[in-house]
């Protein structure tokens, strides 16, 4: 976590948090390497970056803030001209509370129904219950990588099915095709047989009669129409 010292930047809480995060990020990225997990700085935003069987989750650490009314102090005052009948409005100001925050900073989830958010309770805080809640988001990251997994593994399925089911489609079509190509060209060939045949019909009927007295391959000639 030396990184996170040299980037303070990466954890979004107020310098007076700042040691107490450090120590939840370092307690939590030592769990996740002792059960094999890679634990890294994200390319942008704050938080940390762990990678589970290749699928990477980040888990941010923030600090709350509440909002108060602010007015202005005694320096402020001297530095402005001031008149016995004005009066100041306060302003509204967003201050850091103190109560930390651990996410799991993962759109997919983000309207679903899983846990991903663990904070400071007023009754207790969250290095009080460490074990518990670094256990927590440890198993939710983990569940999550299993559920991505899945979900990726049943859309390489649904696009192999589609596949062989396109292959399988355009095999039948040319089966299709091919046999209404033979189909058509034998119909062709059929017409044309049936419309020599029957012009030459006559020509038979008449050979027939004459036959008789013809030679054997006249007759031959006149019964096969050749």
């Amino acid at each position: 976590m030396r990184a996170l010292q040299q980037r303070p930047d990466q954890l979004a809480v107020s310098p007076s948090a700042r040691p107490r995060a450090l120590c939840l990020i370092q307690a939590f990225a030592a769990a996740a390497t002792a059960r094999g997990h890679q634990v890294d700085l994200p390319d942008d935003g704050p938080g940390v970056c762990i990678t589970i069987t290749g699928h990477p989750f980040v888990l941010q650490l923030r600090e709350e803030h509440d909002t108060a009314d602010v007015l202005p102090d005694e320096d402020e005052l001297a530095q402005r001209p001031v008149y016995a009948w004005q009066r100041f409005q306060p302003e509204r100001w967003r201050l850091p509370s103190g109560r930390l925050v651990l996410e799991l900073d993962d759109p997919r989830y983000r309207f679903g129904s899983r846990t991903g958010r663990w904070a400071d309770r007023t009754r207790w805080r969250l290095n009080d219950r460490l074990d518990d809640r670094l256990a927590d988001a440890l198993a939710e990251a983990e569940i999550r990588a299993a559920l991505t997994q899945q979900a990726e593994d049943a859309a390489v399925e649904a696009a192999a099915t589609r596949q062989r089911d396109w292959e399988q489609a355009m095999a039948d079509a040319h089966e299709q095709y091919t046999q209404a190509h033979l189909t058509r060209a034998l119909d062709r060939q059929l017409q044309r047989s049936v419309m020599v045949i029957w012009g030459r019909w006559p020509v038979l009927r008449w050979c027939g009669r004459l036959r008789k007295g013809w030679p054997s391959w006249l007759r031959l000639w006149c019964c096969t129409g050749i």
